[in-house]
């Protein structure tokens, strides 16, 4: 994908990621890839396949869907305990 293309995809599936209805997100996630399809079809028909994988994240609460956001558990856990140093105004030992 050239880079203005990417920059508006990721932007628009952003959006996607912060819905609370599964069956709409792949609706919407569709309507996006549609978009491109003509200009990146091998790309396109990639994440196509694999839709349901991309947002099944959106079935869980809000509650739970902040721990299991990303797949790089490392990253996460490091996420969280910076938010824990920094609302504890202090380092962790």
């Amino acid at each position: 994908m050239s880079k203005n293309d990417a920059k508006e995809f990721n932007k628009r599936l952003s959006s996607i990621k912060f819905l609370d209805n599964f069956d709409k997100a792949l609706i919407q996630f569709e309507s996006l890839c549609e978009k491109y399809k003509s200009k990146y079809p091998t790309f396109i028909n990639h994440i196509l396949n694999k839709k349901i994988y991309y947002f099944n994240f959106i079935k869980y609460p809000d509650s739970i869907r902040k721990h299991i956001y990303t797949t790089n558990i490392v990253e996460n856990f490091n996420c969280r305990s910076q938010i824990i140093r920094i609302n504890s105004g202090g380092y962790l030992q």
